[in-house]
């Protein structure tokens, strides 16, 4: 730590009983209606940690004691030598003592987690994206969308996205399989062995993340229904999850591909094209995906496609509802894919009545 931060601030990882200390400092430099800020149950599922502290680096003011800057993390898998961690919601009060106070926090999550990799998605291409990447020198970038449109209904008649055209993704010249070789199951349980499995495969084209990371995040939501499937072929279990979260607007939706969990190098004898049709019903416009990379060739695989950024549209936004395409930046300091579950990228922003 430089000795003109040190010189007008302490960093800290707050304790549970400073909550809302947290939120109303977001509050004052965010806004108030912020779910994060007006909702407690949300804060702590999202920052709450096992040894009841919260998943902040704040800076406190040595003159005044109060917090000037902070940074929010997600943990991946505290303790394993590759962990990443996702850094969100870096925030700071203007005209603060010492410039780039809020930078510093940021810079000091991996620190203080003794993490090896950083990432953040979502993050701000104004104010944080140029001095995260000429500063901290991280990869910056955009997410790349895909998505493959349910052929059952005509483009016509599509009220969520809007394509002009029933495009799928090339098919797979290189897979032998035939068509209803394979089957996908789901995963109900984190007892399942195939979840160690396939977290333990982690680590390689993807960040590390722990059962109990996967609990928290997929099995455990306290709104959001995850689903989590395993491939199957010929009864033999491929070590590859998919996790999809389905989204509405009315009564069509949209099927989210959010995470990929385990060996994507299995993606090479595989087509799960087909399964992924499967789990698109009527009322399921198309399954869409992020990922930070548009040369990994991992979605071509699963049979999606680029979504044309001049014709096309496959929102982002569904809390509220906007029928458009936003962009969402990312940085890391890693090689690994990033996908939509990421940091809090799918983080709930309305809560259900």
């Amino acid at each position: 730590m430089s000795k003109h931060f040190a010189d007008h601030y302490t960093f800290e990882v707050p304790t549970a009983d400073r909550y809302q200390e947290i939120q109303d400092f977001y509050g004052s430099v965010w806004n108030q209606n912020h779910i994060l800020v007006r909702n407690s149950s949300v804060f702590f599922y999202e920052f709450l940690n096992r040894k009841h502290q919260l998943n902040f680096v704040v800076a406190r003011s040595k003159s005044t004691g109060r917090i000037e800057a902070s940074t929010g993390f997600i943990e991946y898998g505290r303790g394993n030598p590759n962990q990443t961690v996702c850094g969100v919601m870096t925030a700071a009060v203007k005209n603060t003592k010492v410039p780039f106070v809020g930078l510093e926090t940021n810079r000091l999550v991996k620190i203080t987690v003794n993490a090896k990799y950083y990432a953040g998605i979502g993050t701000n291409p104004e104010t944080m994206l140029p001095l995260v990447k000429k500063v901290l020198r991280r990869k910056t970038g955009i997410m790349s969308h895909y998505f493959r449109p349910n052929t059952n209904i005509q483009p016509s008649d599509y009220r969520i996205i809007k394509t002009r055209n029933y495009l799928l993704g090339a098919p797979r010249a290189d897979i032998l399989q035939p068509r209803n070789s394979l089957t996908i199951q789901r995963v109900d349980s984190i007892t399942d062995s195939i979840i160690q499995d396939c977290s333990l495969h982690t680590g390689r084209k993807t960040p590390y993340k722990s059962v109990e990371y996967l609990q928290k995040r997929y099995f455990l939501h306290p709104y959001y229904k995850y689903d989590v499937w395993v491939p199957s072929l010929k009864g033999k279990l491929i070590n590859i999850l998919l996790i999809t979260r389905k989204v509405f607007n009315g009564d069509r939706a949209l099927l989210r591909l959010v995470d990929l969990v385990g060996d994507l190098d299995s993606l090479e004898s595989i087509d799960v094209s087909h399964a992924l049709d499967s789990l698109m019903d009527a009322h399921t416009e198309a399954v869409d995906f992020f990922i930070s990379s548009t040369s990994s060739g991992v979605p071509e695989k699963l049979g999606l496609r680029l979504k044309s950024t001049e014709d096309e549209i496959v929102p982002t936004l569904f809390e509220p509802f906007y029928q458009k395409n936003v962009k969402t930046y990312f940085e890391t300091d890693s090689e690994y894919l990033f996908f939509k579950a990421d940091g809090d990228f799918d983080r709930v922003n309305l809560v259900p009545s």
